[in-house]
């Protein structure tokens, strides 16, 4: 049996606010793993789900984003 899981660019966590370069890279930073004195962690949007993996109310404009990474990957 297998299940499908959203991937890291659904969870609340994921931004790619204030980091344009990495967002266009297809990276988001993850804030659940922010500490302080730590670099900014950046995950990739297509990651599987991790622990810390809280669904969004915003899917929308992630799904946009989502839709916009897959067509990158496609060319």
């Amino acid at each position: 049996m297998t299940t499908a899981h959203d991937p890291c660019a659904f969870c609340e966590r994921f931004t790619t606010a204030k980091h344009p370069e990495q967002a266009a890279a297809g990276l988001g930073r993850c804030t659940g793993f922010d500490q302080p004195g730590r670099p900014e962690a950046f995950v990739a949007w297509d990651n599987a789900p991790c622990v810390l993996f809280k669904e969004a109310r915003d899917r929308a404009p992630r799904a946009r984003y989502v839709a916009q990474q897959q067509e990158k990957a496609q060319a």
